[in-house]
């Protein structure tokens, strides 16, 4: 669960990647690229800019696979999920979600971690994870989208992928609503 490269390739992953060499030839995970990637990712500082192109599969490890290993490492985390599209959010959610309950490598390894009933492991817009050992009001991981309005929750880390689009900053009003929100959105997070 430390090493991000490893619970990515090895295991969260594992059949995709199959998969995706089976009908393409082509290997979606590049040694060194991906393990910079996601050595990137498990580095020191807590506020990080991650900026790769297209098709890296940036969300598969900066957004999925690393929440799942923060939740690994401490089932007490408390992480939002941002995305300009709602839609967008939930679907990360989901595919985090999926992993908790579908992937044999992870349930075989930690158990613990396993909905009983994975029909009622949360909703669309949140789940937590059943060896949570705190009370929080806050879900282990939530979905949002720029632009909402949330006040009360405090979360211990954030996941913002693509929060803004051609939607959100065309305008000057646009760019600084979506500025605005970012700053009150900065206010959620545990110090």
């Amino acid at each position: 669960k430390q090493d991000p490269y490893w619970l990515c390739t090895e295991i969260l992953f594992k059949d995709d990647i199959d998969d995706y060499k089976a009908q393409t030839g082509l290997d979606p995970y590049v040694e060194p690229y991906h393990r910079a990637m996601c050595a990137a990712v498990q580095a020191g500082a807590r506020k990080k800019l991650h900026l790769y192109g297209r098709n890296t599969f940036k969300s598969y490890v900066v957004t999925v696979g690393d929440t799942v290993r923060k939740l690994l490492i401490n089932p007490n985390e408390r992480i939002v999920l941002v995305n300009v599209s709602l839609s967008n959010a939930r679907k990360l959610l989901a595919h985090v979600k999926h992993l908790f309950c579908n992937c044999e490598r992870l349930k075989a390894i930690y158990p613990e971690y396993v909905p009983k009933n994975p029909a009622e492991f949360g909703t669309q817009d949140q789940f937590t994870v059943p060896c949570r050992t705190k009370f929080y009001r806050e879900p282990s991981v939530m979905a949002t989208s720029t632009g909402s309005r949330m006040a009360g929750p405090h979360f211990s880390g954030a996941k913002v992928d693509d929060p803004i689009d051609h939607d959100n900053v065309t305008t000057e009003e646009q760019i600084a609503q979506t500025k605005e929100w970012w700053e009150r959105f900065q206010y959620l997070m545990d110090p």
